[in-house]
């Protein structure tokens, strides 16, 4: 009679060499229990010394169920796949129709490994914090993340989740809300793999902000402008920056505009958009523009963050400050030029086409004025010494300003004097007295007013009478 028999080995998998570890041979037979060994990857017999190895056997009528235990000495040792062998002979004392089975399972050494991703975001966004421990051939058996103190995080602004195990890995997370995430921390990332004989394993994973420190922004409309959005806090690669234009469509360079995203250096970065000379033409009223930046730090938990900026434009205006003074008096005259975004790259005061200054440096002085960037001005002034104030002159203010491609720009600006006269008297006191003020050479009505001897401004009734005429 023939008798017949099959054999069930575990498939090939995945081990740790942390802890024992199994491998298990089921025959199942008709009449009579075969012969079942176990042989090592160099096909040796093992023997059941519970040292490096131990085989346990428990049989049926019909089945024969070994466990082979592979004890820390050999898993330790263990750095490459090994090849193990369940061997099954028939039972000499009968005969059998099936020969000896090798049958083999491989073990593959797994590496316990901790992947961790920070984030790197704009204060106050929300971030995700990714801890993957891969090598395992379970759930683990505690996850728990800790803040920088040791404490493990609790409260609304922190929300953990340990993970569910797949395919020899685990991934834990920790997600931040933007109200907690406000500057750079550190946080651990905690876990214990009782089949690593791994208690309390800590790793550190990174929580970084950045800032964008944009300004809105006066721009001048005739030369090309540059617009910056500054970067601060990046953790240590180049940020990758996009601009969108007002109607919100993505920025590229070209005849309107060029960019550049800058370098990152102590933390900073600079990028730089520049408005041309087309654009800038048809800009009217305020434009917003928008700077995206997204961190490269950690590609895969990074999210864009945006800045809007505001550009006015400017609208170039010259006004001359004229006066009107009386005659051998010091006088100054100014030129306010406004819409300017930098210091004015000329003043020169001219009169009759020649500069005042190489007429005379006596009696004529100028100040150039410094750029004020509160109003976008700059005031230049002249002063006329009273000894060249006698009569109407009228002077030129003029002046370049390179940003606006406006070179020697002349605007005039008047200075009228008049004159006065009085004339001392003697007078008897026993009737009244009229005393007169000649005033020539005004250019408009002016008020008049008399002054008594204590500097007290005289009534027009009373004790006197104020009598005025004015011809012009």
């Amino acid at each position: 009679m023939l008798y017949t028999y099959s054999v069930d080995v575990e498939s090939d998998k995945n081990i740790v060499t942390g802890s024992d570890q199994t491998v298990t041979c089921v025959v199942t037979y008709d009449t009579k229990a075969p012969i079942l060994t176990w042989k090592d990857p160099s096909s040796s017999d093992i023997t059941s010394d519970g040292g490096n190895y131990t085989i346990n056997t428990t049989a049926t009528s019909t089945q024969l169920s070994s466990t082979l235990t592979i004890h820390l000495p050999i898993l330790s040792a263990m750095s490459s796949p090994s090849e193990y062998s369940c061997v099954v002979d028939a039972n000499s004392t009968v005969s059998s129709n099936s020969p000896t089975s090798y049958n083999n399972v491989t073990l593959t050494p797994m590496t316990l490994d901790i992947i961790t991703t920070g984030s790197e975001v704009m204060e106050g966004m929300d971030a995700t914090l990714t801890c993957q421990i891969s090598g395992i051939s379970q759930t683990l058996n505690a996850v728990t993340w800790k803040d920088s103190t040791g404490s493990a995080v609790s409260g609304a602004e922190y929300l953990p989740s340990p993970g569910t195990y797949s395919a020899n890995n685990q991934t834990t997370t920790l997600e931040i809300n933007g109200s907690a995430n406000t500057a750079d921390a550190n946080f651990s990332c905690v876990f214990d793999s009782l089949e690593w004989a791994i208690t309390g394993n800590s790793t550190t994973v990174y929580s970084d902000v950045f800032a964008i420190n944009v300004a809105d922004k006066n721009i001048v409309t005739g030369t090309d402008q540059d617009i910056d959005c500054p970067i601060t806090g990046l953790a240590g690669t180049n940020a990758t920056v996009t601009w969108q234009d007002p109607d919100g469509s993505a920025i590229s360079n070209g005849a309107n505009y060029s960019m550049d995203p800058g370098s990152i250096s102590g933390g900073s970065q600079t990028a730089t958009l520049t408005i041309k000379e087309p654009v800038l033409l048809e800009m009217t009223s305020p434009k917003t523009y928008t700077c995206t930046v997204k961190s490269t730090h950690y590609t895969s938990s990074s999210s864009s963050a945006s800045a809007n900026i505001t550009l006015t434009p400017l609208v170039l205006g010259v006004t001359a400050v004229e006066k009107e003074v009386e005659n051998n008096t010091l006088a100054t005259i100014s030129c306010v030029i406004t819409g300017i975004s930098q210091q004015l790259d000329k003043v020169t005061w001219k009169l009759g086409g020649s500069d005042v200054l190489g007429i005379s440096n006596t009696y004529y002085t100028v100040d150039n004025g410094t750029y004020n960037a509160t109003d976008n001005s700059q005031t230049t002034v002249l002063t006329v010494a009273a000894a060249d104030n006698l009569a109407d002159t009228t002077y030129q203010c003029v002046f370049s300003a390179n940003e606006w491609k406006e070179y020697d720009r002349i605007t005039q600006c008047v200075l009228q004097v008049f004159s006065v006269t009085v004339t001392d008297e003697y007078i008897a006191t026993g009737s009244d007295k009229t005393i007169t003020c000649l005033i020539e050479d005004l250019s408009a009505y002016g008020d008049i007013v008399w002054l008594d001897p204590n500097d007290a401004v005289i009534p027009t009734v009373g004790d006197f009478i104020v009598i005025s005429f004015y011809i012009w």
